[in-house]
């Protein structure tokens, strides 16, 4: 389990809203920022949200499943779980459903990062906010044949990451 909430003077953990899921959704991590943003806020104040939402299992709804071919059931990659590891190697439609369940969650993610922002502007952050979107590290996909998440190997789908970074000016 990561510590990183022990470098913070204060932090809150949020649990997932639904039954069965890994991590806290975006919306339910924006919900509570909202709840921290109610707070009088008198100083400058420093907010870092760790999201997962990008991690497997990916369980997508619509709209964020355009992608998923839902007519494809995979023996190895099922409910957007974890690959199980066979030994073998993925089909091209594997690979496909990979990509499909990735990028759902990233426009899932990329939504929740929007609501954030309008949430931040309709209180009057945003002019004064240095808003920064980065990632730990990045996640194979199948790109050659039998790699996915984050093995301990060194490649490009792993070690190139987004840096955004948007403020005042």
């Amino acid at each position: 389990m990561c510590r990183l909430w022990q470098a913070f003077d204060r932090s809150v953990g949020v649990r997932p809203s639904k039954g069965g899921e890994a991590y806290a959704s975006f919306q339910d991590l924006n919900t509570a920022i909202a709840t921290l943003l109610d707070e009088e806020l008198q100083t400058p104040f420093f907010l870092y949200v760790h999201a997962l939402a990008t991690h497997f299992p990916h369980h997508l709804e619509p709209p964020y499943d355009p992608w998923v071919d839902k007519a494809y059931v995979s023996p190895i990659i099922t409910d957007g779980g974890f690959p199980k590891q066979t030994g073998g190697t993925f089909t091209q439609a594997d690979k496909e459903l990979l990509r499909a369940l990735h990028d759902g969650s990233v426009l899932r993610s990329d939504t929740a990062v929007g609501e954030l922002m309008a949430l931040l502007q309709s209180r009057g952050l945003d002019r004064n906010t240095l808003f920064i979107i980065c990632a730990d590290h990045g996640d194979a996909l199948g790109e050659d044949g039998i790699s996915v998440g984050h093995p301990g190997i060194l490649c490009d789908e792993i070690m190139h990451v987004p840096l955004i970074v948007k403020g005042p000016g």
